[in-house]
């Protein structure tokens, strides 16, 4: 896979990420998809709010920047797409702790694992074709 098709993919997952985040969350927020309070029981929460918060902030906003820093900043990209796939794996991982295991949440930490290997591949592309440069510009003069 060359450097290109490794930004192209990770675009790609992080714009998905970020825009299913950001509409599963304002779905939970405006009523638009319901779920039982009863699937919270035993959890810190009392109803459905600071997750889907922490969905689209947490989770969305993250892969949305992370997706147009690929495209104009690749370094920065790369950044953001680690802390992208991290948050989506986290919020998985304690989703799995409250609610049990599901397919969906499976899929997810998937997305998440695939955005952190396209996010190093990326890095590692960057760093052979584009080796950082430690000496004095071009244009200095003694």
């Amino acid at each position: 896979m060359s450097r290109v098709s490794y930004r192209q993919a990770l675009l790609g997952f992080n714009l998905f990420l970020g825009v299913t985040a950001v509409a599963g969350g304002l779905a939970l927020l405006l009523g638009w998809m319901s779920l039982p309070l009863s699937s919270l029981a035993g959890s810190p929460f009392p109803d459905y709010t600071i997750p889907a918060w922490l969905l689209v902030v947490a989770v969305g906003g993250p892969a949305l920047a992370a997706s147009g820093l690929v495209v104009v900043r690749v370094e920065r990209g790369i950044v953001a797409s680690l802390v992208s796939g991290t948050a989506i794996i986290t919020y998985e991982i304690v989703e799995w702790n409250v609610f049990g295991f599901s397919v969906l949440l499976a899929v997810y930490i998937g997305i998440g694992a695939a955005i952190l290997a396209l996010a190093a591949f990326t890095e590692f592309e960057e760093r052979a074709t584009h080796p950082p440069h430690f000496g004095l510009p071009s244009h200095a003069s003694r």
